[in-house]
């Protein structure tokens, strides 16, 4: 009884089914489909709406130029998007460094401007004691 057989009942056991590819060759990733699926390449391209010899010259990667300059040009912008970052925060800490600069500056010139003022009122002060002084 142990066989399924013997009991009547069937049993299927799965195949494994290998993944398709990275996608970094579009023709590897079409001719895995078309292999997995049982496609022609004329089945293929009515399904993308497309013509055989599209298929065949992606198949072939004579089409699709390249991926890798694609995935190069991405690499490039990331890398650009990152630098501009990187200077973006730079310019921000800058920013903050002359205003807190710019802040104590006008600290400064405000403190000037008290003593200024202190010391023209005690030169007034001194005029007109000189002047009270001479007037006796």
């Amino acid at each position: 009884m142990a066989d399924g057989a013997e009991t009547g009942e069937w049993r299927h056991v799965a195949q494994a089914v290998p993944s398709p590819p990275d996608g970094s060759d579009a023709g590897e990733v079409i001719r895995w489909y078309q292999q997995h699926n049982c496609l022609t390449q004329q089945e293929t391209a009515d399904l993308l709406n497309t013509t055989q010899s599209w298929v065949s010259k992606v198949e072939k990667s004579k089409l699709v130029p390249g991926l890798a300059e694609l995935r190069a040009d991405y690499r490039a912008v990331l890398t650009a998007v990152n630098a501009l970052g990187e200077n973006q925060r730079e310019h921000v800490e800058r920013l903050r460094t002359l205003s807190q600069q710019q802040a104590d500056t006008n600290t400064r010139v405000r403190t000037i401007d008290d003593r200024t003022r202190s010391i023209e009122e005690s030169l007034a002060e001194v005029k007109d004691l000189l002047v009270r002084a001479l007037d006796r």
